[in-house]
């Protein structure tokens, strides 16, 4: 059975910056904790802050008008959340929550002080526009996979996503980090917690995945690869 898998998380942001590049990013910011359940930034609010992810994991989410929640992430060490435009002067705003997953330990640097650096480091500017568009090919191949393939497809998708973000190997499995309700897979996928319910059942059923005190473990990424129809995207891509 196929359980290999790479946790790439920790090393998104490095792709494009160098230590140094970071480190200059991280001397202007102010550190702060967040508990597990706290709002970060509301989509409303005015985009006046960068968020550098040090430890822990935040969910980027919006609720619709008739109440359903719809999650577009969850972001962990390494990421970034809340640069909205490099190029725009206008006041805009996140246009969606983000809410600590996990107890969260973020930089954080206002727009004035990022604009500053970026004017002095045109390399910094550089490297975040290829940062902001990996970021746009991840959320475009999640919208691909629960579009083209339905859901059974696109919850298979988002497993492997989630064994590529958070996946730890074990001798059963790949088993990923994050406890994840069925109700918070269903956000992932824009589903109905049934229909991911009956899904998991199968998946279950036929020994592809199974749970370890609430984590899910991943025994055969290869039928989740069939399943989702995968497309052998890089693996920088297929995360969460």
């Amino acid at each position: 059975m196929a359980t290999t898998c790479c946790n790439i998380r920790s090393d998104r942001l490095t792709r494009f910056l160098s230590p140094d590049q970071l480190q200059r990013l991280k001397d202007h910011m102010v550190w702060k904790k967040v508990q597990a359940g706290s709002p970060i930034f509301q989509a409303e609010d005015p985009a006046e802050f960068l968020y550098y992810i040090e430890q822990g994991c935040v969910k980027t989410m919006k609720t619709t008008s008739d109440g359903q929640e719809i999650t577009f992430g969850l972001k962990g060490g390494g990421d970034l959340i809340g640069l909205v435009d490099l190029l725009s002067d206008s006041v805009q705003t996140y246009g969606h929550n983000a809410v600590a997953f996990t107890d969260t330990l973020l930089g954080v640097i206002h727009k004035n002080d990022l604009d500053a650096l970026l004017v002095q480091y045109p390399s910094l500017s550089f490297a975040f526009m290829q940062w902001m568009a990996l970021e746009q090919r991840i959320m475009q191949t999640i919208l691909r996979d629960i579009v083209l393939y339905g859901k059974p497809g696109a919850l298979c998708s988002i497993l492997i996503r989630l064994a590529n973000s958070y996946g730890q190997p074990t001798d059963r499995g790949i088993r990923i980090s994050l406890r994840l309700t069925n109700q918070e897979l269903a956000h992932l996928i824009g589903a109905t917690r049934e229909s991911v319910n009956r899904v998991l059942c199968r998946l279950k059923s036929e020994r592809v995945i199974s749970l370890d005190h609430g984590h899910l473990v991943i025994h055969d990424l290869e039928r989740l690869r069939n399943e989702a129809r995968c497309e052998e995207c890089p693996l920088e891509v297929c995360v969460i």
